[in-house]
């Protein structure tokens, strides 16, 4: 509606200084700049990202191939995990259990928005998991046996996503 009367207001041609006509040329300011300062407060509005989560992403600036690290949230700390230590990592909802050769923390976030910030060598099995495939012991079609002897089933619809990496992987 904004636009159709800035439109119709710039379309306005004015014919004198008095009469009918004569405060067009001012509305028509009037209106220009609100509609440019709308535009400015929706940009601003507009560049922060609703995907964001308790897990800062310190990588943001670098790939994350070029850390060997990630930093995750920890009740009021933020804990440094190195990438060669996690084991795997499942989901619960809205959390991640993080399992490293060392132990487990919980923290608030979601695989879709995690697994961004892992190096390749980490494969999602399934919906709800991820592991890495630096600390495989054996694996077939169907299941992956981690080094701490956790076996873990593979889906249908990421079988053929996993049998390549672990084929590429093998190369």
């Amino acid at each position: 509606m904004i636009e159709t009367e800035l439109n119709h207001a710039r379309n306005t041609k004015i014919r004198s200084s008095s009469g009918p006509y004569s405060g067009i040329h001012e509305t028509s300011k009037h209106i220009t700049n609100v509609s440019e300062d709308w535009a400015k407060k929706s940009k601003e509005i507009n560049k922060f990202s609703s995907n964001e989560t308790d897990t800062p992403n310190f990588n943001e600036q670098n790939h994350p191939a070029e850390k060997d690290f990630v930093f995750i949230k920890l009740r009021d700390a933020y804990q440094k995990i190195m990438f060669d230590t996690i084991l795997s990592i499942k989901s619960e909802k809205n959390y991640l259990i993080l399992k490293t050769t060392e132990q487990e923390y919980r923290f608030r976030s979601t695989i879709k928005d995690f697994i961004f910030k892992l190096p390749e060598n980490f494969i999602q099995t399934h919906k709800s998991f991820i592991i890495n495939s630096s600390k495989i012991d054996n694996f077939n079609s169907d299941s992956i046996t981690l080094i701490d002897k956790m076996k873990i089933s593979v889906s249908v619809s990421c079988k053929k996503e996993v049998l390549i990496k672990l084929k590429h992987q093998l190369l």
